[in-house]
Formats: C-alpha cells, structure tokens, sequence
C-alpha cells in the first residue's frame, strides 16, 4: 500500500494549517475541511481541496469580532449545496459559531 500526498499545509498568512478533523467529498467531485489555525487572521479556515491536489482557502475566520475561530470539526454539506460546520470559540457571546458558507463554484481543476 502507498500513500500519495495530495497537498502539504504551510504556515503563510494564505494557507490554514493543523486540519484536525476529517475532509468530506462534496457533490462537485472536490474535498473540502478546516484548519483549526491559519488563514489570513490566524484563526482557521475551510478549505476546498481538487482531486489534483490544488488547494483553495474559502473562508478565513477571524474577520471581524463576532466572528468564529478554531473550526476543530469538519463541515458537512447540505442539500442546498452550502458547507456547514461549528467553531470551537468566538461569535457574538465568544461561545463559538454556527455557520453556513454558501455554495462555491467546483474548482476548474479535476
């Protein structure tokens, strides 16, 4: 058995590192988690992951105040089409988040 590294996270503000849940496969054939940590303010990020191994980062968390930080859970996806999942801090109270990334074009790599 072999193993084929798809992609290597980084430390850059353009990368989220340390995904500690699992990845799901979304109905346009691309796999898509989270970091728990980076992302452009250091404080997690979904991203979408082509059967090629090009990465994307979706969303960054840690935008603005109310926002949610360390997604340790992996989204899931609705019917709709739209990502879904929980933080573990952050939101209005700081308790953490649940949120719904609305649907993104399948990357144009297979």
């Amino acid at each position: 058995m072999t193993a084929t590294i798809l992609y290597s996270f980084g430390f850059s503000a353009s990368d989220g590192h340390y995904p500690v849940a699992g990845v799901i496969q979304g109905s346009d054939g691309n796999f898509y988690g989270t970091t728990a940590y980076g992302g452009k303010f250091d404080a997690g990020s979904v991203f979408q992951i082509s059967r090629s191994g090009k990465e994307s980062v979706l969303y960054s968390f840690g935008a603005y105040p109310s926002d949610g930080e360390e997604p340790y859970a992996a989204v899931t996806q609705g019917t709709d089409g739209n990502l879904y999942g929980t933080t573990v801090y952050g939101g209005a109270h700081g308790g953490a988040v649940l949120f719904k990334l609305n649907h993104v074009e399948p990357s144009t790599t297979p």
